[in-house]
């Protein structure tokens, strides 16, 4: 499963089934940041691993893929085209975005955004285009992408079935 022992802790907050917390709106609330910080740190880890277990190459990989399609989550008839695990946003459907946009849009210094989208670029995890760079939906396809998808799929069942045990309203 996961490099990182401590996420596969049998203490950590989602894995313990009958510990539910007293009914109080801190407590859950409490709940829900634990739960949701064990869910990024899992999402993390498995994006760092499928581009060569470099994190700040998992981010801004991540953030390329966002940006491409973040246009998608405001247009419901778009948003509904693509709704299922399976379906791809077709490469002429995704927006190109900058690397300055990226720097700013995750505080990371230009430079080394510009150095990991350069690593990025020759291990042919996205390519650049007219007005920026794009993650093809052919990278998206490939298997170790689709199992990492998958396992955070998972990952997202685990938060939200922790989520509604504790009593937290989705």
């Amino acid at each position: 499963m996961s490099d990182a022992g401590w996420l596969d802790s049998p203490t950590s907050p989602a894995s313990r089934e009958n510990d539910v917390p007293e009914d109080t709106p801190k407590v859950r609330d409490r709940l829900a940041l634990r739960l949701s910080t064990e869910y990024m740190l899992r999402s993390i880890d498995l994006m760092t691993n499928v581009v060569g277990g470099d994190l700040v190459k998992g981010l801004i990989f991540i953030a390329v893929v966002q940006a491409n399609t973040q246009h998608i989550i405001a247009d419901d008839q778009i948003a509904q085209a693509y709704s299922e695990a399976d379906d791809r946003v077709p490469d002429d459907t995704r927006r190109p975005v900058s690397v300055h946009a990226l720097s700013v849009s995750l505080g990371i210094p230009y430079e080394t955004t510009r150095r990991y989208v350069n690593k990025l670029l020759d291990e042919g995890y996205c390519v650049r285009v007219r007005r920026g760079l794009v993650v093809p939906a052919e990278v998206l396809a490939r298997e170790e992408m689709m199992v990492g998808l998958k396992r955070n799929f998972a990952n997202l069942q685990r938060l939200m079935n922790g989520l509604r045990r504790g009593g937290v309203e989705l």
